[in-house]
């Protein structure tokens, strides 16, 4: 899939929530790299809108901005998705769109979609000595098999929504889109 058909895809994905305590990894304007909750993340902002410019979170394509923040609660009767990798795991509603490799070509499915055989499409940032951290982090682009997917209902929780500005975000290092039109 090219760079075009990427953000093709990007521009038409639904809005996906995730639970409170999955990970992302932010950067600071101090350029210090930290992994934080979501929640955490929330307490960083407050109520302050102006505070999402202070922060950058991982993404597909390295470091970017989040735009907006939504919460809300669990719908009557909708399922929150674990899947589940050998190295990760994430619970999301059935709009996340994941970057997955099936039948050999990357694609975008929802959550609800993937099927046993799908790969999930991982950037794994790369721990940095203390001299390097900073904007230039790297990552390493990874394929890992997807071990279980399954719907979980009336799962207690807030759920959190981002869109950012390259229209993806790495929650527990796992690619989802974020962005609609």
């Amino acid at each position: 899939m090219n760079a075009m058909d990427l953000s093709n895809q990007k521009a038409k994905s639904a809005k996906a929530c995730f639970l409170q305590e999955e990970k992302l990894m932010i950067l600071k304007d101090d350029n210090s790299i930290e992994e934080v909750t979501i929640d955490m993340f929330l307490e960083l902002i407050g109520d302050d809108p102006e505070k999402l410019r202070e922060y950058r979170v991982f993404a597909s394509d390295g470091w970017t901005m989040v735009t907006e923040i939504h919460m809300r609660s669990l719908w009557e009767n909708e399922k929150v998705y674990k899947i589940k990798t050998r190295s990760s795991e994430i619970h999301t509603t059935a709009e996340a769109q994941i970057l997955i490799i099936r039948s050999n070509k990357e694609v975008s499915v929802y959550a609800n979609q993937i099927q046993d055989g799908d790969a999930l499409e991982m950037f794994v940032p790369m721990r940095l000595k203390d001299d390097q951290k900073g904007k230039a982090l790297t990552r390493q682009i990874m394929h890992q098999g997807v071990m279980k997917c399954e719907p979980l209902m009336k799962y207690p929780a807030k759920l959190v929504g981002f869109s950012t500005e390259s229209g993806t975000i790495s929650i527990n290092d796992i690619i989802t889109v974020t962005n609609r039109d």
